[in-house]
């Protein structure tokens, strides 16, 4: 795979079927978060919403509910704000499920917890292309502890990315724990 569209195509194929192992992938994941969350104490933590080939972190963000602050994304034009975990959820254009929208703003978090499709040779990140998680990245204060997790390890050997893509401080998944 030479380039980032390339390999988006591969990782699609491969996450899906990986559904059937997802339930089993998201607690082994969840365990390994919830100890690098003991390990930094982050009193702020962007969480997401799954979508169906993603790892579920609900129960780990209800379970933290009560002792940090927890945010997940609210998709608004071309990035995303955070919001606070809450319910009604409800689906965006993407058909992603979101809270309603906040009107707080929050530009700092101590830790974020990043859905991805692959990673590339330099530890940055290759989403679903729309680009969201850079720009709202670029816009915050300071950077967070930045922990990739996907269900099964995908990365390019080669270095795919852009310099404005976001690069992890950790790689998590079922069977593989990155620190980088």
């Amino acid at each position: 795979m030479t380039t980032k569209s390339q390999m988006r195509t591969y990782a699609k194929k491969r996450l899906d079927k990986e559904r059937f192992y997802r339930y089993q992938a998201s607690k082994k994941i969840s365990l390994k978060i919830a100890s690098l969350i003991a390990q930094h104490n982050p009193q702020s933590i962007l969480f997401y919403l799954p979508m169906a080939h993603e790892v579920d972190l609900r129960p780990l963000m209800w379970a933290l509910r009560p002792y940090k602050r927890i945010y997940v994304p609210f998709m608004e034009h071309d990035s995303f704000k955070m919001v606070p975990f809450a319910l009604p959820f409800f689906r965006s254009k993407y058909a992603i499920l979101q809270p309603k929208k906040s009107h707080r703003t929050v530009t700092k978090v101590d830790m974020a917890i990043v859905p991805i499709l692959a990673f590339d040779k330099a530890y940055k990140r290759i989403g679903f292309g729309k680009g969201m998680y850079d720009r709202f990245f670029a816009r915050l204060t300071t950077k967070p502890i930045t922990i990739f997790v996907q269900t099964k390890r995908i990365e390019s050997p080669h270095i795919l990315t852009d310099a404005y893509d976001i690069r992890a401080d950790y790689v998590v998944t079922a069977k593989d724990f990155l620190i980088l």
